[in-house]
C-alpha cells in the first residue's frame, strides 16, 4: 500500500488537510487532524498508511484504558504545536489545565503512541508546573501503577519525591513516604541515602544553601528522551 504520511521535516498545521481521525476509548472520544498525528505519532501513522486514503474521516479504537483527560491533553498539545507557541506559554496554558496525575498517564500514553517529543513535554510539564503544593504526592497515590520502572519518568518522579521530603516538616515526610508504593519508597530513601553519604562529590543532589538541606533534581535534558528525528 502507497506510503501516505512520512515523518515531515516541518509541523503540519490543520490547513494542511480536511482529513481526519477520531480517536476513541472506553469513555471518550477526540478528533484532531490527520496529518497532525501522524507527523507526532509512529504509531498513528502506521495505521493512517493501512487506512483507505478516500475516506474524510477515519475512527481508531484505543485498547488500553487511557481516562479521556489523557486524550484531551495530548490533542490540546497536538494543536497547541501546530501554533508554534513558546515554552513559556505551554506551561501556563497546557501546565495548568490538567492534574499531575493526568500527566503522568499522558506520558505512559506517549509511549503507546511512540510520541517522544510529546513525552519531553509531558515530562516538561511534570518538573516545571508545580503549584509549590505537595499535595501532588497525594494525587499520585493511584497512580504510580502505570509508570514504566527504569523509565526516565520514574526517575524524574523519583527525585521530585526527593525534593519534596526535603522540604517537608519532619512529621510530613512518614505520611509522603506511606503514599508511595512500597518499591518506589525504597529507591527514594537509598536516593537520599547516597545523598547524604555523599556529600562532598561535585555531582551529589543533596546541597546545603542559606543553612537548609536542598534536593537539586537535575537539569531537564536528564530526563529528555530522543525524539524521531535524532535516533
Amino acid at each position: 500500500m502507497e506510503v501516505h504520511y512520512k515523518m515531515e521535516e516541518r509541523n503540519p498545521t490543520p490547513v494542511d488537510s480536511t482529513k481526519f481521525v477520531m480517536i476513541e476509548s472506553s469513555d471518550t472520544q477526540v478528533t484532531v487532524h490527520a496529518p497532525l498525528l501522524a507527523y507526532h505519532s509512529q504509531h498513528f501513522r502506521r495505521i493512517l498508511n493501512n487506512l483507505p486514503l478516500g475516506k474524510e474521516t477515519h475512527s481508531v479504537r484505543i485498547d488500553k484504558p487511557f481516562h479521556g483527560d489523557v486524550l484531551q491533553l495530548f490533542v490540546d498539545w497536538v494543536y497547541m504545536k501546530s501554533a508554534e507557541q513558546v515554552l513559556e506559554d505551554k506551561s501556563n496554558g497546557i501546565a495548568s489545565k490538567y492534574r499531575h496525575s493526568v500527566f503522568v498517564q499522558a506520558w505512559v500514553f506517549g509511549d503507546y503512541i511512540h510520541a517522544p517529543i510529546f513525552q519531553n513535554d509531558v515530562a516538561f510539564y511534570i518538573m516545571w508546573a508545580n503549584t509549590g503544593s505537595f499535595d501532588w504526592i497525594k494525587d499520585m497515590e493511584a497512580q504510580w501503577d502505570y509508570v514504566p520502572r527504569g523509565s526516565t519518568l520514574e526517575s524524574l518522579l523519583m527525585n521530585m519525591v526527593c525534593e519534596t521530603l526535603i522540604e517537608s516538616y519532619p512529621d510530613e515526610v512518614k505520611e509522603h513516604l506511606n503514599q508511595l508504593p512500597l518499591d518506589i519508597a525504597q529507591k527514594v530513601i537509598h536516593l537520599l541515602v547516597q545523598g547524604i553519604q555523599g556529600q562532598s562529590a561535585q555531582s551529589n543532589p543533596l546541597e546545603i544553601r542559606g543553612g537548609e538541606f536542598k534536593w537539586d533534581i537535575g537539569k531537564f535534558e536528564k530526563y529528555r528522551l530522543k525524539e524521531e528525528h535524532e535516533v
